[in-house]
């Protein structure tokens, strides 16, 4: 059996400490860049600005930053299903009308702030 000195192991708590260090900056990055994104919804939801287009775009942002964090996410699919929703709407040329952009809105932001609540436990 191998023996470890004391140098061994400090350098190893050290190293595992870093690396706890980390994955919590990475988490951290992760919850603000969401919390971002649905800053971004709120504030053109607020004038009515929102285009279809920017939605999806949002959405897809999401689909990236929470791959990063958990690639099993079931809240990727909720996002996935907006995309595909506004893809809809544009080859329909109905991505203009009021009720299918609140779906995607709805959807879009549904799946973040859920990953937010299942991951860091925030309620949005």
């Amino acid at each position: 059996m191998p023996t470890t000195n004391k140098k061994d192991s400090a350098s190893l708590h050290r190293f595992l400490i870093g690396q706890l260090a980390n994955i919590k900056k990475d988490a951290m990055k992760t919850k603000d860049e969401l919390i971002e994104l649905l800053g971004k919804i709120d504030r053109k939801r607020e004038f009515g600005e929102y285009t279809m287009t920017e939605l999806q775009k949002i959405a897809e942002r999401a689909i990236v930053i929470i791959k990063k964090h958990n690639p099993n996410s079931t809240d990727l699919i909720e996002l996935d299903e907006s995309i595909k929703l506004s893809d809809k709407y544009h080859k329909g040329l109905k991505y203009k009308d009021g009720d299918n952009i609140m779906n995607v809105l709805r959807s879009t932001k549904f799946a973040i702030e859920s990953f937010l609540y299942k991951e860091f436990g925030i309620e949005i």
